[in-house]
């Protein structure tokens, strides 16, 4: 992602999560394409990551094309020499039933 929530890049396994290819997605910003229950769930976590701090966390996630999933994300905030912060690269695992396993046990 960039500065201004814009996605730069996204690989494979996130296409096929979504639904989305990579030039589709391309320039397209956050809230437009997780929808905007699932951007409430994650705002902070972005808003941390463009001040520059490294984020990681665990959250539900009701995303608008794919049901709601237990993902495990961080954030890591590419920096410029300067300071600035450019944006941050996400990565981001779907534990879903890892955590649905640990709840019914």
């Amino acid at each position: 992602m960039d500065a201004e929530e814009r996605y730069q890049f996204c690989n494979r396994a996130y296409e096929d999560w979504f639904g989305h290819d990579r030039e589709s997605v391309r320039g397209l910003r956050v809230q437009e394409v997780l929808g905007d229950l699932a951007y409430q769930a994650i705002q902070d976590n972005i808003e941390a990551a463009l001040s520059g701090e490294s984020i990681q966390y665990e959250v539900d996630v009701p995303y608008r094309s794919g049901g709601t999933r237990h993902v495990d994300a961080a954030y890591i905030p590419d920096v410029a020499d300067d300071g600035t912060v450019r944006g941050f690269v996400a990565l981001v695992t779907d534990v879903t039933a890892r955590v649905q396993g640990a709840r019914r046990a």
